[in-house]
């Protein structure tokens, strides 16, 4: 059975006086008979010599607590971290970012793209749907996708599939989700007169590369999560993709949020490199 990072304990040892005590044999021994259930302090002192001094230091730490006059082991496991890795610190943010669409560190939910004929009112063709490929490569990093995830808009509304966790990739004119999803978004798609805008409050956000990144309780099934990655226009949806991926550090402070972004072309070359919050 995996092991998620998020039900690990994250330690970060600045003296190796600190990583002794927990190599500690005793120390090792006591976490050994936590494992195999809780247990009284007269029932650990039986087998750890000095036990009280292992149990401070461990309940210090939170690997462990004390319930109902019997102690427990409140982690599966302790992350040591020596110096602040950036890569770690990614990680530690996306998987609190996806929790929701995780079981056992393996993705259990829908990515929902338009389909790629004429659908819908505007009998649009999604021209979003290769951004799918980044977003999976870099989701696939930090966590198992090792089932298809991808489906069409047009199956979530045929097939009736609202209820499942759902990443929505693509705005309201390519992606029938989007469109169902509008009016329950703290951001929401306007249609004016010179096209679509993204509009919070009194602002409006309507250049092609402005993207909104939100992250609701499913409106049809509270139990699960909607998260939409959607733009202006198609730049505006990757521009969100990117968003998600490299400020999730920002992202995974608040389980629900709803942000625009716009996307930075950092090499002249037409399309977005990266993405920052504007609102």
């Amino acid at each position: 059975m995996g092991m998620n990072l998020m039900e690990t304990l994250v330690k970060k040892i600045d003296e190796m006086d600190e990583l002794w005590k927990l190599a500690d044999r005793n120390a090792v021994s006591l976490i050994k008979a936590l494992r195999k259930g809780p247990m009284k302090v007269e029932e650990i002192e039986k087998l750890v010599p000095n036990s009280k001094v292992y149990l401070n230091e461990l309940q210090r730490l939170g690997l462990i607590s004390l319930q109902d006059n019997k102690f427990v082991l409140t982690k599966k496991g302790l992350t040591i971290v020596f110096s602040e890795d950036p890569n770690f610190s990614k990680a530690n943010s996306i998987h609190s970012l996806f929790k929701e669409f995780l079981e056992e560190d393996k993705f259990i939910g829908n990515i929902c793209v338009g389909y790629y004929e004429p659908h819908g009112d505007f009998r649009a063709i999604t021209k979003d749907i290769h951004f799918t490929t980044y977003l999976t490569y870099s989701l696939g990093k930090y966590f198992e996708m090792d089932s298809f995830p991808i489906i069409f808009d047009v199956d979530v509304i045929s097939k009736n599939l609202f209820n499942k966790s759902m990443i929505v990739v693509g705005g309201p004119v390519t992606n029938l989700v989007t469109k169902e999803l509008n009016n329950f978004l703290p951001i929401r798609f306007v249609k004016e007169k010179d096209g679509w805008a993204l509009v919070k409050k009194d602002q409006s956000f309507n250049r092609p590369d402005h993207g909104l990144i939100a992250k609701i309780p499913n409106p049809f099934n509270k139990k699960s999560t909607v998260l939409v990655l959607a733009g202006v226009r198609y730049t505006g949806t990757f521009a969100a993709i990117l968003g998600l991926i490299k400020r999730a550090d920002i992202l995974s402070k608040n389980q629900t949020f709803a942000h625009v972004v716009r996307g930075i072309d950092l090499n002249n070359d037409g399309k977005p490199e990266d993405a920052e919050i504007v609102a």
